[in-house]
């Protein structure tokens, strides 16, 4: 299971089901599934809400109320235990737990997606929308003709490079 530490040195279980997926659409207005939706041209760029601070908090914060409520840890206090570093890491749990709401064949092309993304971020380059479509294009195509290699090796996707000069 996904998890993350807060700068109060609290851990975090990051777990996504329909329970977490039917309390996000209640208390925000969104279904994080929708937007991990890879034959729909049309949705909320999720990934991009998720990449301001502030909702990623409040996101977070729904995830785990059943964990605040037992720890007596209320909202404001959650989003101001989300600064510097520990904001990646719950992305990242963030992220992780999605991909594995998933089935296996949506999950493995999500995974290789955002190990690709990672490899970007770390190397301080954000990938270009068209590079994004170029990595998922291949990713579908590779997974259309053998899921199990795509699953064994991510980096196997081509990846456009993008400059930002």
């Amino acid at each position: 299971m996904a998890s993350f530490v807060d700068n109060s040195k609290r851990e975090w279980s990051v777990r996504f089901t329909n329970t977490e997926n039917r309390r996000l659409r209640d208390a925000l207005g969104v279904n994080l599934p929708d937007g991990f939706d890879l034959k729909r041209n049309e949705h909320r760029d999720i990934i991009a809400e998720l990449a301001d601070p502030l909702f990623l908090a409040d996101v977070l914060y729904v995830i785990c109320k059943p964990q605040c409520d037992e720890r007596g840890v209320s909202d404001e206090e959650f989003g101001e235990s989300l600064i510097g570093d520990v904001i990646d890491d719950a992305t990242t749990a963030l992220l992780e737990a999605l991909c594995d709401f998933f089935p296996k064949k949506k999950r493995v092309v999500l995974r290789a997606l955002l190990g690709k993304v990672r490899t970007r971020m770390d190397a301080a380059e954000m990938p270009s929308d068209d590079d994004l479509d170029k990595i998922l294009d291949a990713a579908m195509s590779q997974y259309g003709s053998s899921a199990g290699s795509l699953a064994d090796s991510p980096e196997s996707i081509p990846t456009a490079v993008h400059s930002a000069n």
